[in-house]
Protein backbone atom coordinates (compact mmCIF):
# COMPACT_ATOMS: atom_id res chain seq x y z
CA UNK A 1 0.00 0.00 0.00
CA UNK A 2 1.38 3.79 -0.90
CA UNK A 3 1.07 5.35 2.56
CA UNK A 4 5.18 6.69 2.86
CA UNK A 5 4.30 9.93 2.04
CA UNK A 6 1.93 10.40 4.21
CA UNK A 7 3.76 9.01 7.64
CA UNK A 8 7.17 10.60 6.19
CA UNK A 9 5.66 14.44 5.98
CA UNK A 10 4.33 13.49 9.29
CA UNK A 11 7.48 12.28 11.08
CA UNK A 12 9.69 15.35 9.57
CA UNK A 13 6.81 17.72 11.39
CA UNK A 14 7.35 15.98 14.46
CA UNK A 15 10.48 17.77 15.43
CA UNK A 16 9.38 20.84 14.70
CA UNK A 17 6.99 20.83 17.83
CA UNK A 18 8.30 18.17 20.12
CA UNK A 19 8.93 19.22 23.49
CA UNK A 20 11.50 18.29 25.85
CA UNK A 21 9.08 17.04 28.15
CA UNK A 22 7.74 14.26 25.94
CA UNK A 23 11.03 12.33 25.52
CA UNK A 24 10.94 10.11 28.17
CA UNK A 25 7.29 9.10 27.63
CA UNK A 26 8.49 8.35 23.37
CA UNK A 27 11.38 6.44 24.55
CA UNK A 28 9.13 4.06 26.33
CA UNK A 29 6.78 3.93 23.74
CA UNK A 30 9.48 3.15 20.94
CA UNK A 31 10.59 -0.16 19.47
CA UNK A 32 13.81 -0.26 17.48
CA UNK A 33 14.64 -2.43 15.09
CA UNK A 34 17.59 -3.80 13.60
CA UNK A 35 18.94 -7.12 11.23
CA UNK A 36 21.09 -9.27 12.89
CA UNK A 37 22.09 -10.12 9.26
CA UNK A 38 24.01 -6.65 8.65
CA UNK A 39 26.94 -6.93 10.92
CA UNK A 40 26.85 -3.00 12.18
CA UNK A 41 22.82 -3.24 12.34
CA UNK A 42 23.39 -4.25 16.21
CA UNK A 43 26.07 -1.73 16.97
CA UNK A 44 23.62 1.31 15.65
CA UNK A 45 20.56 0.01 17.39
CA UNK A 46 22.41 -0.22 21.01
CA UNK A 47 23.71 3.73 20.10
CA UNK A 48 20.27 4.77 19.16
CA UNK A 49 18.80 3.76 22.41
CA UNK A 50 21.77 5.06 24.61
CA UNK A 51 21.25 8.33 22.87
CA UNK A 52 17.86 8.64 23.09
CA UNK A 53 17.38 6.91 26.57
CA UNK A 54 15.83 3.89 25.43
CA UNK A 55 15.84 0.59 27.44
CA UNK A 56 17.40 -1.93 25.26
CA UNK A 57 15.25 -4.49 25.82
CA UNK A 58 13.14 -2.31 23.46
CA UNK A 59 15.37 -3.51 20.62
CA UNK A 60 14.40 -6.52 18.15
CA UNK A 61 15.91 -8.23 16.11
CA UNK A 62 15.39 -9.27 12.79
CA UNK A 63 17.16 -12.13 10.90
CA UNK A 64 15.85 -10.50 7.22
CA UNK A 65 17.60 -9.99 3.65
CA UNK A 66 20.35 -7.03 3.40
CA UNK A 67 19.14 -6.54 0.00
CA UNK A 68 17.47 -2.85 -0.80
CA UNK A 69 14.49 -4.50 -2.05
CA UNK A 70 12.81 -8.34 -1.21
CA UNK A 71 9.82 -9.83 -1.66
CA UNK A 72 6.58 -9.67 -0.43
CA UNK A 73 6.89 -13.50 1.32
CA UNK A 74 10.47 -12.36 2.47
CA UNK A 75 8.91 -9.42 4.15
CA UNK A 76 5.77 -11.65 6.17
CA UNK A 77 7.71 -14.38 6.73
CA UNK A 78 11.71 -12.20 8.15
CA UNK A 79 10.12 -9.04 9.22
CA UNK A 80 6.27 -8.50 9.67
CA UNK A 81 5.60 -11.89 11.19
CA UNK A 82 8.76 -12.07 13.57
CA UNK A 83 7.73 -8.59 14.75
CA UNK A 84 3.98 -9.06 15.10
CA UNK A 85 4.94 -12.64 17.54
CA UNK A 86 7.76 -10.40 19.90
CA UNK A 87 4.83 -7.31 20.10
CA UNK A 88 2.72 -9.89 21.83
CA UNK A 89 5.63 -12.27 23.98
CA UNK A 90 6.76 -9.10 25.38
CA UNK A 91 3.81 -7.96 26.15
CA UNK A 92 3.92 -4.77 23.97
CA UNK A 93 0.38 -5.70 21.97
CA UNK A 94 -2.79 -6.95 23.50
CA UNK A 95 -4.54 -9.17 21.17
CA UNK A 96 -8.14 -10.91 21.01
CA UNK A 97 -9.83 -12.68 17.90
CA UNK A 98 -13.40 -11.50 16.16
CA UNK A 99 -15.98 -13.68 15.35
CA UNK A 100 -14.23 -15.10 12.22
CA UNK A 101 -11.24 -15.77 13.98
CA UNK A 102 -9.05 -13.22 12.63
CA UNK A 103 -6.35 -11.71 14.93
CA UNK A 104 -7.37 -7.99 16.48
CA UNK A 105 -5.31 -5.90 17.95
CA UNK A 106 -6.93 -3.97 20.90
CA UNK A 107 -4.21 -2.24 22.96
CA UNK A 108 -0.68 -1.14 21.93
CA UNK A 109 2.09 0.37 24.51
CA UNK A 110 4.40 1.01 21.04
CA UNK A 111 3.37 3.77 19.22
CA UNK A 112 7.08 4.78 17.66
CA UNK A 113 9.28 2.00 15.12
CA UNK A 114 12.65 2.90 14.61
CA UNK A 115 14.16 0.91 11.65
CA UNK A 116 18.15 1.16 11.88
CA UNK A 117 20.43 0.87 8.79
CA UNK A 118 20.24 -2.60 7.43
CA UNK A 119 16.49 -2.96 7.56
CA UNK A 120 15.49 -3.44 4.07
CA UNK A 121 13.69 -0.60 2.26
CA UNK A 122 11.40 -1.68 -0.50
CA UNK A 123 8.93 -4.73 -1.13
CA UNK A 124 8.73 -5.76 -4.23
CA UNK A 125 5.80 -6.13 -6.66
CA UNK A 126 3.46 -9.59 -6.20
CA UNK A 127 0.65 -11.39 -8.06
CA UNK A 128 -2.12 -13.16 -6.50
CA UNK A 129 -1.79 -12.35 -2.72
CA UNK A 130 -3.78 -14.30 -0.59
CA UNK A 131 -6.38 -11.86 0.57
CA UNK A 132 -5.58 -9.45 -1.69
CA UNK A 133 -8.44 -7.49 -3.37
CA UNK A 134 -7.54 -5.45 -6.87
CA UNK A 135 -10.55 -4.38 -7.63
CA UNK A 136 -11.20 -2.13 -4.31
CA UNK A 137 -9.96 0.97 -6.04
CA UNK A 138 -9.08 2.37 -10.21
CA UNK A 139 -5.70 1.83 -11.54
CA UNK A 140 -2.55 3.00 -11.88
CA UNK A 141 -2.23 2.76 -7.66
CA UNK A 142 -5.63 0.20 -6.99
CA UNK A 143 -3.57 -2.84 -8.85
CA UNK A 144 -0.26 -1.33 -7.13
CA UNK A 145 1.07 -3.86 -4.78
CA UNK A 146 4.89 -2.62 -4.09
CA UNK A 147 5.59 -0.80 -1.14
CA UNK A 148 7.80 0.21 1.31
CA UNK A 149 9.02 -1.43 4.25
CA UNK A 150 8.44 1.25 6.84
CA UNK A 151 4.78 1.95 5.51
CA UNK A 152 3.83 -1.56 5.76
CA UNK A 153 4.88 -1.50 9.49
CA UNK A 154 3.00 2.06 9.98
CA UNK A 155 0.02 -0.37 9.65
CA UNK A 156 0.97 -3.62 11.38
CA UNK A 157 -1.49 -3.72 14.06
CA UNK A 158 -4.20 -3.84 11.66
CA UNK A 159 -3.12 -7.80 10.35
CA UNK A 160 -4.41 -6.72 7.02
CA UNK A 161 -4.18 -8.83 3.92
CA UNK A 162 -4.97 -6.09 1.53
CA UNK A 163 -1.77 -5.04 -0.26
CA UNK A 164 -2.83 -3.34 -3.31
CA UNK A 165 -3.94 0.20 -3.33
CA UNK A 166 -3.23 3.25 -0.61
CA UNK A 167 -5.40 3.36 2.70
CA UNK A 168 -5.98 6.92 4.03
CA UNK A 169 -3.94 8.05 7.25
CA UNK A 170 -5.84 8.45 9.78
CA UNK A 171 -3.36 10.95 11.31
CA UNK A 172 -2.97 13.21 8.42
CA UNK A 173 -4.64 16.25 8.36
CA UNK A 174 -5.94 16.64 4.81
CA UNK A 175 -7.78 20.04 4.90
CA UNK A 176 -4.86 21.75 5.83
CA UNK A 177 -6.47 24.82 6.44
CA UNK A 178 -6.29 27.39 9.16
CA UNK A 179 -9.10 25.49 11.62
CA UNK A 180 -5.81 22.83 12.59
CA UNK A 181 -3.31 25.56 13.28
CA UNK A 182 -3.58 25.74 16.89
CA UNK A 183 -2.77 22.29 17.15
CA UNK A 184 -1.70 20.48 13.78
CA UNK A 185 -0.13 17.19 15.69
CA UNK A 186 -2.43 14.28 16.80
CA UNK A 187 -1.34 14.17 20.98
CA UNK A 188 -0.22 10.32 21.54
CA UNK A 189 -3.12 9.34 23.32
CA UNK A 190 -5.09 9.93 19.99
CA UNK A 191 -2.79 7.87 17.85
CA UNK A 192 -5.12 4.20 16.77
CA UNK A 193 -3.50 1.40 18.86
CA UNK A 194 -2.52 -0.56 15.15
CA UNK A 195 -0.67 2.45 14.09
CA UNK A 196 2.81 2.69 14.46
CA UNK A 197 4.67 6.12 13.84
CA UNK A 198 7.84 4.60 11.62
CA UNK A 199 11.09 6.11 11.26
CA UNK A 200 14.24 4.82 9.86
CA UNK A 201 18.00 5.42 10.57
CA UNK A 202 20.01 4.96 7.77
CA UNK A 203 22.37 6.72 5.55
CA UNK A 204 25.56 6.40 3.04
CA UNK A 205 27.48 4.84 6.41
CA UNK A 206 27.15 4.28 10.16
CA UNK A 207 29.31 7.41 10.70
CA UNK A 208 26.56 9.14 8.33
CA UNK A 209 24.18 7.89 10.23
CA UNK A 210 25.69 8.57 14.00
CA UNK A 211 26.25 11.91 12.79
CA UNK A 212 21.96 12.51 12.00
CA UNK A 213 21.44 11.29 15.81
CA UNK A 214 23.91 13.55 17.14
CA UNK A 215 22.82 16.03 15.07
CA UNK A 216 19.45 15.72 15.99
CA UNK A 217 19.92 16.09 19.77
CA UNK A 218 22.52 19.03 19.67
CA UNK A 219 19.22 21.09 17.40
CA UNK A 220 16.93 20.01 20.47
CA UNK A 221 19.23 21.51 23.19
CA UNK A 222 20.22 24.65 21.22
CA UNK A 223 17.31 25.38 18.47
CA UNK A 224 17.28 24.07 14.88
CA UNK A 225 19.15 27.19 13.09
CA UNK A 226 19.07 28.17 9.04
CA UNK A 227 17.06 28.54 6.05
CA UNK A 228 14.19 26.23 5.15
CA UNK A 229 13.63 25.06 1.85
CA UNK A 230 10.41 24.03 -0.04
CA UNK A 231 10.18 22.89 -3.68
CA UNK A 232 6.64 23.41 -5.14
CA UNK A 233 5.49 23.94 -8.62
CA UNK A 234 1.36 24.79 -8.02
CA UNK A 235 0.68 21.40 -9.71
CA UNK A 236 -3.16 21.61 -10.81
CA UNK A 237 -3.39 17.38 -11.98
CA UNK A 238 -5.51 15.78 -10.04
CA UNK A 239 -4.06 12.79 -7.68
CA UNK A 240 -0.67 15.13 -7.44
CA UNK A 241 -2.25 18.40 -5.84
CA UNK A 242 -2.45 16.84 -2.34
CA UNK A 243 1.57 16.49 -2.20
CA UNK A 244 2.27 20.24 -3.36
CA UNK A 245 -0.16 21.16 -0.40
CA UNK A 246 2.09 18.88 1.79
CA UNK A 247 4.95 20.75 0.79
CA UNK A 248 3.19 24.42 1.34
CA UNK A 249 2.20 23.21 4.87
CA UNK A 250 5.58 22.10 5.83
CA UNK A 251 6.92 25.77 4.72
CA UNK A 252 4.15 27.18 7.03
CA UNK A 253 5.09 25.30 10.08
CA UNK A 254 8.57 26.17 9.55
CA UNK A 255 7.43 29.48 9.44
CA UNK A 256 5.11 29.83 12.13
CA UNK A 257 8.37 28.03 14.04
CA UNK A 258 10.80 30.79 13.62
CA UNK A 259 12.63 29.21 10.63
CA UNK A 260 12.71 31.67 7.33
CA UNK A 261 11.17 29.75 4.38
CA UNK A 262 12.65 29.99 0.24
CA UNK A 263 10.01 28.51 -2.02
CA UNK A 264 11.16 27.44 -5.48
CA UNK A 265 7.37 27.22 -7.63
CA UNK A 266 8.93 26.77 -11.22
CA UNK A 267 8.30 22.96 -12.70
CA UNK A 268 11.92 22.08 -12.25
CA UNK A 269 14.09 21.55 -8.95
CA UNK A 270 16.14 23.66 -7.46
CA UNK A 271 18.95 23.77 -10.17
CA UNK A 272 22.80 23.21 -9.71
CA UNK A 273 24.20 26.25 -8.60
CA UNK A 274 21.40 27.80 -6.64
CA UNK A 275 22.74 29.23 -3.82
CA UNK A 276 21.59 27.10 -1.21
CA UNK A 277 23.41 27.46 2.28
CA UNK A 278 22.66 27.31 5.72
CA UNK A 279 19.84 24.75 5.10
CA UNK A 280 18.12 23.55 8.05
CA UNK A 281 15.23 21.51 6.19
CA UNK A 282 14.32 20.78 2.64
CA UNK A 283 10.96 19.74 1.20
CA UNK A 284 10.59 18.02 -2.20
CA UNK A 285 8.95 15.45 -4.66
CA UNK A 286 9.46 15.97 -7.87
CA UNK A 287 12.52 13.56 -8.30
CA UNK A 288 13.46 10.41 -7.44
CA UNK A 289 17.55 11.33 -7.54
CA UNK A 290 19.66 13.81 -5.93
CA UNK A 291 19.95 16.57 -8.39
CA UNK A 292 21.06 20.42 -8.41
CA UNK A 293 23.00 21.75 -5.62
CA UNK A 294 22.19 18.73 -3.31
CA UNK A 295 24.29 17.13 -5.72
CA UNK A 296 27.40 19.00 -4.64
CA UNK A 297 29.95 17.40 -2.63
CA UNK A 298 30.51 20.08 -0.52
CA UNK A 299 26.83 20.33 0.36
CA UNK A 300 25.57 19.63 3.74
CA UNK A 301 22.54 20.38 6.50
CA UNK A 302 23.08 22.24 9.53
CA UNK A 303 22.64 20.20 12.65
CA UNK A 304 19.28 19.15 12.97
Amino acid sequence: MNKALLISLLSLLLPLRLQASTLLDNAAATIVIYNMNDPESKGLADFYCAARGIDPAKEIPLAAPTSEEISRNDYDICIAGPIREMMVERGYWMTTKDIQGNDLLVMSRIHYAVLVRGVPLKIAECTNYPGDNLALQPPPYGNCTAASVDSELSILGLFSRQVSGAMKNPLCINKLDSAHDANPLVPLTQIPPQMLLVGRLDGPSVESVKAMVNNGLKAEKEGLWGWGYTDMRSITTPGFILGDQFVKKAGEVMRKNGIPVINDDLPETFPSGFPITDAAAYFGWYTENIDGPFRDPAFHFLPG
